[in-house]
């Protein structure tokens, strides 16, 4: 079993610029693991990613829709 992550950033890439997001795997370390893993195609999966696979980095392509002005 790998060491939980301690903290670490996920950058989302939008056409409005960059959101830069701050994981505290100190508070929430499964969550956190989750994620990264995803994020980075080392956890597997079940469900179709953004690109229709069943492999490789999950979020990569998803597409982040919602603007709220203001």
């Amino acid at each position: 079993m790998t060491s939980p992550i301690q903290t670490a950033t996920a950058t989302l890439h939008t056409n409005r610029g960059d959101i830069k997001i701050a994981l505290f795997g100190n508070h929430a370390p499964k969550t956190v693991s989750n994620f990264v893993g995803l994020a980075q195609g080392t956890k597997e999966y079940s469900t179709e990613n953004a690109s229709g696979g069943s492999s490789g980095p999950f979020y990569d392509g998803v597409i982040f829709h919602r603007v709220i002005e203001g």
